[in-house]
Formats: structure tokens, C-alpha cells, sequence
């Protein structure tokens, strides 16, 4: 077999193919961008630099600001060893390839957190590119593949080559059926916990009350303390499913809308977070309008949800402006979180911690749900039944009018500050339900 620099191991073509493919610019060096470019594939921008300026301090003998063919070599033959290794612990099954099992068995022992959906895109960026994935991938597609990885441990690998650390951190063998019961389980403990500041949120969403005390007041004296509850069954009814769609439909469109769905990009993130939020909301609306309804009725109107249900129909009231508000909220708490996690964890292995991750969930919901506040505030108002003789909007831009006029630009935030108390003890809430329900369900699930 032909060789390069000595090494009767690294075949020369592929070698050169490789250094041709980094060397985008054709100038016959490898650059510190060059590599730095090839390593975000792994990591991010930052720490591919660092790793990039690394390997030149270590192989750029002739000090020219790259790595000309022969340095590249030795750093190749350097690696060929550790990445054998690698490999043979990979290839679980003895066959000479790694295969979706090996991926599958070799992520559990290595306690990577990962849903079961991700092992086939673990093994395409494990060189299952060329490979159809049926035969499993060879040495020579894996170390072509893994060659610029930043760490040289088996189970550093598929953490790095992964990049699907979830929010959550599902144990290894975790189903989406699994998750989507959770996260079913999870809405419907956080609601029901939360349920009184939302109720106090769509009462003064209405500007019926003029402050939270008055609000909580009234409730009390005309309903009692289970007042604050009158509208949670409806608000389950709702969450319950979206979650459960939300969730798929966001694992199913990264295929599609993602041309690494390991690693989106920012803009991804948005579009995947927009998307399956719109598709789940359209599925579920018309228990929004139940829900808020039933939230902002006086005592009396409705004898329970299924009356409620029955007069209100299959509603789709204020479907537009909930529309325009999901897509922009959606995007900025999923894709925020996830730009937010992408800072926060440790750059090697994908790891962060449960507050950290709290704290960036806090901050990206904070800030979708205060941007696209006055538009939840417009649909709470849209989505009430009609009284007689009082006004009929035409639509948010004119309830957002109207409440400009009657009570300045605070009126556009009536309820914002008990929304944020509500949504950010909840996420807390979800996480720590989430797991345990998740931890009885896989011990439960057959």
C-alpha cells in the first residue's frame, strides 16, 4: 500500500484527499481558519479556534502559519493510532464496522444523554455518510470523519460527535413515546401548581381589574379559593397533547430543516422552534379559547368546561393573532435556549448543569414571553365571548388601539409581570416532574 512520510498505515490518496478538502483556499497550506472551519462541525466557534491554534503550535514546524502536506501527515499518523483504538471499543459486535447497534450499545455505556431517534445521525457523522448504514461504517469512513476531533477517549467521542444534549437529559434507551407521555405528565403537574397566576393573569388581561390584588380579591370573594382553579381542567386538556406534539413535530422536522440535524444552526433552531410550535398550537386551539374563557368569566357564566366547551364550540377566535405571536415566541424559547445552552456548556463534552440550564430556559422564556406579551394580551381579549352591548374588535391591531388609548402603553402589558411568575416556576417545575415521571415510565413501559 502506498505511504506517505513513513507510515505504512495511512494510505497516501486518502491523505492527500483529505488535505485537499481543508485546504479550501488551494494554496497548498492548511490555515488556522481552515481548520477552525472544519472543527465547528464539532464544537463551537471559540473552542475550534483554540483547537485549531493548538494543533499548529504542535505540528507547525516551519512556523508558516499552516500545515503543509508533510506536517499534516505526521499529525495524521499521530492520530491513526488513538482513532484505531477508538474504533475497535466502538465496534461492540466484532464485525469490522460500527454499526447502528454498536452506536446505540456504545452511547448507553458511555452514559451519553441521547434519544434513541439520534443513534442513526450519531452514526452518519461517524463517517455513515458514505456508507448506506446498513453494512455499518468502516475504519477507513470513520477516521476520515473523527480525524480533526478535539478529544481522543471513546466515550468523549460520541458525546462530542452527538451534540443532541437535550434540555432535559433523557437516560440512554429513551424513546420519544416515552418523553412525549413526560412531557404530557410534566404540563399537567406544572399547571395545575401555576394555574392561579394564570388565572389572575387573563383577568387583568381583560382590564376588568386594575391591579393583581383587586383581581385576587374578587375571585376569592365570589368563588373561594378554589376560584383560582376554575379554569385549570381546560388548561390540561390543552397542554397535555401540544407538549406531546411540540416535541415530535420538533424531532421530525430536523431532518428536514436542517442540513446537520445534530448540530442546527441559530437560524434552524428559530425556524424548528416556530414551526412545530404553530403546527401543535393550530392542533389544540380550540381548547386556547376554552381555557382563557373560562380564566377570565365571572363566577357563574360557565357551569364547567364541558358547558363551556359546548357554547364555545370549536372556536378558533383570535387564530391569526395567535399565529403571528406563537412563531416568534416558539422560536425565541427554543432557539434562544439552545444558543443560550451552546455558550453555557462545557465545549468538550456538551455538558451543563441543571441550574445553568434553569437559568438559560428562564432567560429565553422571559424574553420571548415579554416581546411577544401584548399579542397574548390581544388573543385573551379576542378569544372572550361577546357581551351585549359591548365593543366588538376587529382584531389585535384594534384591541392593541384601544388599549393604547385607555390606558396608555401599560395597557399592552396588563398581566405580564404574573405571567413571568407563572411561566418561570413552572420550568422549574416541569424539569423536576419531568424526571421522575420519565424514571416511572421507563421502568413501567413495556
Amino acid at each position: 500500500m502506498e505511504s506517505l512520510t513513513g507510515s505504512n498505515r495511512v494510505p497516501k490518496p486518502g491523505l492527500v484527499r483529505q488535505f485537499r478538502l481543508l485546504d479550501t483556499h488551494h494554496t497548498g497550506t492548511i490555515t488556522k481558519d481552515e481548520l477552525a472551519d472544519a472543527m465547528e462541525r464539532y464544537m463551537d466557534k471559540g473552542a475550534a479556534e483554540v483547537e485549531a491554534d493548538n494543533i499548529l503550535k504542535q505540528y507547525d514546524h516551519r512556523h508558516s502559519g499552516g500545515l503543509e502536506l508533510d506536517e499534516f501527515a505526521e499529525f495524521v499518523h499521530e492520530r491513526y493510532g488513538p482513532l484505531h483504538d477508538i474504533f475497535c471499543e466502538l465496534d461492540i459486535s466484532n464485525t469490522g464496522s460500527i454499526t447502528l447497534d454498536d452506536v446505540k450499545e456504545g452511547l448507553k455505556r458511555a452514559h451519553v444523554p441521547h434519544m434513541d431517534s439520534d443513534v442513526a445521525r450519531v452514526l452518519s457523522r461517524l463517517g455513515g455518510t458514505d456508507s448506506d448504514g446498513k453494512e455499518g461504517v468502516s475504519f477507513a469512513h470513520f477516521f476520515e470523519a473523527s480525524l480533526l476531533l478535539p478529544v481522543l477517549k471513546t466515550n468523549e467521542v460520541l458525546a462530542s460527535v452527538a451534540g443532541v444534549i437535550p434540555f432535559r437529559q433523557p437516560p440512554p434507551g429513551t424513546t420519544p413515546g416515552m418523553v412525549v407521555a413526560a412531557g404530557m405528565i410534566n404540563g399537567m403537574v406544572s399547571r395545575t401548581m401555576t394555574a392561579p397566576m394564570d388565572r389572575l393573569r387573563a383577568v387583568l388581561a381583560t382590564g376588568r381589574e386594575g391591579s393583581v390584588f383587586d383581581a385576587a380579591r374578587t375571585i376569592f370573594r365570589t368563588q373561594g379559593l378554589r376560584g383560582f382553579w376554575s379554569s385549570n381542567l381546560a388548561n390540561v386538556v390543552q397542554v397535555a397533547p401540544e407538549n406531546g406534539i411540540t416535541f415530535v413535530m420538533n424531532d421530525v422536522l430536523r431532518d428536514y430543516v436542517c442540513t446537520d440535524a445534530s448540530h442546527p444552526t441559530i437560524t434552524e433552531k428559530f425556524l424548528l422552534g416556530s414551526v412545530a410550535g404553530a403546527i401543535a398550537m393550530t392542533t389544540v386551539y380550540p381548547m386556547y379559547v376554552v381555557q382563557n374563557r373560562m380564566a377570565a368569566a365571572p363566577v357563574g357564566k360557565y357551569n364547567g368546561m364541558l358547558d363551556c366547551v359546548r357554547r364555545t364550540g370549536m372556536s378558533y377566535a383570535g387564530f391569526g393573532t395567535s399565529l403571528v405571536r406563537v412563531m416568534p415566541l416558539k422560536g425565541i424559547m427554543l432557539g434562544g435556549y439552545g444558543t443560550l445552552k451552546d455558550f453555557a456548556k462545557d465545549p468538550v463534552t456538551g455538558h451543563i448543569s441543571t441550574s445553568m440550564s434553569l437559568a438559560c430556559s428562564a432567560a429565553a422564556g422571559g424574553l420571548a414571553h415579554s416581546f411577544t406579551y401584548p399579542l397574548h394580551m390581544a388573543r385573551t381579549v379576542l378569544q372572550q365571548e361577546v357581551e351585549p352591548g359591548a365593543r366588538v374588535y376587529t382584531g389585535a391591531i384594534d384591541v392593541l388601539r384601544h388599549r393604547l388609548g385607555t390606558h396608555g402603553l401599560r395597557g399592552w402589558y396588563l398581566g405580564l409581570p404574573i405571567w413571568l411568575c407563572n411561566r418561570i416556576p413552572a420550568v422549574a417545575i416541569e424539569f423536576a416532574v419531568n424526571e421522575r415521571a420519565l424514571d416511572l415510565i421507563r421502568r413501567t413501559w413495556k
